[in-house]
């Protein structure tokens, strides 16, 4: 078991544009919330200068480590890797983008008193979804399939923001074989079959990338990854 205390994975890959800005709204804000935190930056990949960042600003600030990977993880080991290498109770993850307001990491905090895995929601009802009409759509019938296919009362999986008490991340981190993006869908799934408790909340969202999204063949992989998960 980890210190009282939040552990915040931020998994990167070329975001040498952003990363600066974005890491300081973060300490920002989590500075006024507990005394005790850590930020991983988990640099994955990277062919720009996003190493040479994310090594300044960890030499600089004493709570914020820098895991540095050649190789591109995926978000998923990228993720399980950060919070392998963190020391506190509380794990949570936020994409580098900032998509999700940063209010909710608060909240978030306080349902994982309660919870054992907290999940960012673009569509339960409280929810701002501010995104292209195209990737919505995609976005929404991909989580009808996974409610469908496993039974969830998710109504969205692939939010990238979520939290999780270290215990239960533990007990099922093992059972996942996503590296990528199914990672996010994978570990609800099989939260769900250790009966953990799982609370889904609200959250702020706002799309901050030009897509270029295929939908054709996005809606192939991930159709692909839903039903060999079903299958296993």
């Amino acid at each position: 078991m980890g210190e009282n205390g939040f552990s915040m994975a931020v998994p990167c890959h070329n975001e040498e544009d952003i990363l600066q800005n974005n890491i300081d709204r973060i300490m920002v804000e989590a500075e006024d919330l507990e005394n005790k935190w850590e930020l991983l930056i988990v640099e994955d990949g990277c062919t720009d200068r996003t190493p040479d960042i994310a090594g300044e600003i960890s030499s600089q600030h004493e709570r914020v480590k820098h895991l540095h990977f050649e190789e591109k993880l995926g978000k998923g080991r990228a993720i399980t890797e950060a919070f392998d290498n963190s020391n506190y109770e509380k794990l949570l993850f936020m994409d580098a983008d900032l998509a999700t307001n940063l209010k909710h990491i608060e909240e978030l905090l306080e349902e994982l008193e309660t919870h054992d895995m907290v999940i960012g929601s673009r569509y339960k009802e409280g929810a701002s979804s501010d995104r292209e009409v195209k990737r919505k759509v995609l976005s929404k019938t991909y989580n009808t399939a996974a409610r469908i296919l496993f039974r969830t009362d998710v109504k969205d999986h692939q939010c990238g923001f979520k939290g999780f008490r270290r215990e239960a991340f533990k007990e099922i981190q093992d059972d996942i074989d996503s590296e990528h993006w199914f990672w996010d869908t994978e570990i609800i799934i099989n939260a769900q079959r250790k009966n953990l408790d799982i609370k889904e909340m609200p959250v702020d969202w706002k799309e901050k990338r030009d897509s270029g999204v295929d939908i054709s063949q996005t809606v192939i992989h991930f159709s692909k990854k839903l039903f060999k998960q079903k299958m296993k």
